[in-house]
């Protein structure tokens, strides 16, 4: 970035010196690096977002088998719970 900053600086001081022709040849190396910059920032992004997507898919899938044995285990395999025969209030 400061390298793509001093190139739009020197392109200005020419641009100021009446010397139009090498202020856009300097303004446009400058556009072509700040391009390679932002093409570069993107596949970092890229590269980032795609851990973040990944770990969230994981823990959410992790929460999702988790909860569904939970479920299973209590409602379809039923010899883990007692079976209640009769229901009764007890007074004191």
């Amino acid at each position: 970035m400061e390298e793509i900053d001093r190139l739009r600086l020197a392109s200005f001081e020419e641009y100021r010196a009446y010397d139009f022709a090498d202020a856009a040849e300097i303004m446009e190396s400058a556009m072509s690096r700040f391009a390679d910059l932002r093409d570069d920032a993107m596949d970092l992004k890229d590269r980032a977002l795609l851990w973040v997507y990944l770990t969230e898919w994981v823990a959410v899938t992790g929460t999702s088998l988790v909860c569904g044995f939970v479920l299973w285990s209590l409602m379809v395999r039923r010899k883990l719970c007692r079976e209640v025969v009769t229901t009764r209030l007890a007074l004191r």
